[in-house]
């Protein structure tokens, strides 16, 4: 499944937070680790970075992990990408902000790039978590957003795979949001009526989220993956998400997202950009392969 898992590095202490969740999966998964970094031509910091990767190399190498490096000669972004295809890499390990807090690196630059032009899996680790020196107590649980739609369910094979390999249980979460009831029926003859038949709606929309979690749990635990299913009703849903993320001991949050290469901006659903812009936890995203155009 990952087995090269690449971590890109700066120098900095805040794009280090990657590299437990590199090590913690390695050593679970037998992969092997890649860490690389990029500087400009005739850069006179290319000697001393290329020091500093040996020298996590080394500290990888102690506990067991496979690794290599490299310091390479170009855009970060680019290189990453482009290291990730040839290289056959399975999962991108990275921290969302780097060197300084600067923008680089934060969300508005190196991540969000690789995040919109990537095919391969990548595990984006926030400055702010901090779980990494405690990942055996901090990661034991992979939570799943889902919405019934084919994009979403993408990422259950990865999810799959990896419950498997790590033993983590894995929480299928899908939120219902109520159908409101509309003003210009709260003031006629029929309000009452109206009321009761969406609230009979609502109740028969939360039943059928829940048939469905319970049809995903089943497809799982046939693979042999520990799962369990959380249904909630309320609205917004991105911000009911982040609060059950919030609120419970979840180690990574698991998303696919959705979009075309070559432009900007990425097509992604509203709840997908809210969790990945607001939740402080590790995410495991994914883009899907788009379907084929028929003729």
């Amino acid at each position: 499944m990952y087995d090269r898992i690449l971590v890109p590095l700066d120098g900095s202490g805040r794009a280090e937070h990657a590299l437990p969740y590199a090590e913690w999966l390695a050593r679970r998964l037998n992969s092997a680790v890649t860490l690389m970094t990029a500087c400009a031509q005739n850069d006179p910091v290319v000697r001393p970075l290329t020091i500093y990767l040996e020298k996590k190399a080394e500290e990888l190498e102690k506990v067991g992990v496979n690794v290599d490096y490299s310091c390479v000669i170009g855009d970060i972004a680019e290189e990453i990408l482009e290291l990730s295809e040839k290289n056959r890499i399975g999962l991108i390990a990275m921290t969302s902000r780097g060197a300084s807090g600067t923008s680089r690196w934060s969300l508005g630059g190196v991540a969000l790039k690789v995040v919109l032009h990537s095919n391969t899996p990548i595990l984006l680790v926030r400055t702010a978590e901090r779980h990494a020196a405690r990942l055996e107590e901090g990661v034991r649980s992979i939570l799943v957003p889902l919405d019934g739609s084919p994009v979403a369910e993408s990422i259950l094979p990865h999810i799959q795979d990896l419950a498997l390999a790590t033993g983590l249980e894995v929480i299928l979460l899908q939120v219902t949001v109520p159908i409101g009831y509309p003003a210009v029926a709260r003031d006629n003859v029929e309000s009452d009526k109206h009321e009761k038949d969406v609230k009979k709606l609502n109740e028969a929309r939360a039943a059928a989220t829940q048939f469905y979690l319970s049809e995903r749990e089943k497809e799982l635990t046939s693979k042999g993956v520990k799962v369990r299913t959380v249904s909630m009703t309320g609205k917004p849903a991105s911000e009911m998400i982040l609060k059950y993320i919030e609120d419970n001991p979840i180690g990574l949050t698991a998303l696919a997202t959705h979009g075309f290469s070559g432009i900007s901006k990425w097509a992604f659903g509203s709840v997908a950009i809210d969790i990945l812009e607001g939740s402080t936890r590790p995410l495991l995203l994914l883009r899907p392969p788009l379907p084929s155009v028929k003729a």
